[in-house]
């Protein structure tokens, strides 16, 4: 596959619940902070979308209900740094899905490429903003001061 990391030490974290039943099957927050992780499958809930791009990660977007349909949208469409898993006929994700996206995010095609750069990008800008003078800093600041002013 593309990524520069040996095959063997490629980790997909997967955030919160990846099929009705099936519960977290690992703590997204902390597995995604390790540089071996190439890949989040996610419910596309607003946080685990959240999470994959500030932390730099492309999604392998499996929405459920509700919101996660519109948030799987712009992962895919707008911020172009995931893919959207497909349901066959039957409502059932199966196997040869899962590889075929695992294959687009990770392979060397320019659409694997331009998710991995997008990720990036977004985790940078991320972190642009949450640093002393940044975008949220400051708009912190002037929240935290007009509540004070009340």
């Amino acid at each position: 596959m593309g990524s520069t990391r040996p095959a063997r030490f490629q980790i997909y974290a997967f955030s919160s619940y990846v099929t009705p039943i099936q519960s977290c099957l690992c703590c997204s927050n902390i597995i995604k902070l390790n540089e071996l992780v190439v890949m989040l499958v996610c419910h596309c809930g607003w946080n685990s979308s959240l999470e994959s791009l500030v932390s730099g990660v492309p999604a392998e977007g499996f929405p459920q209900w509700t919101d996660q349909a519109t948030n799987a949208k712009p992962i895919e469409d707008v911020w172009k740094a995931g893919v959207r898993l497909t349901r066959n006929g039957e409502g059932i994700v199966e196997s040869v899905e899962v590889k075929r996206c695992i294959e687009i995010v990770m392979g060397g095609g320019g659409r694997g490429e331009e998710m991995r750069r997008n990720a990036q990008k977004w985790k940078d800008l991320a972190r642009e903003a949450t640093m002393e003078g940044g975008s949220s800093d400051k708009n912190l600041k002037a929240f935290v001061d007009e509540i004070g002013a009340l």
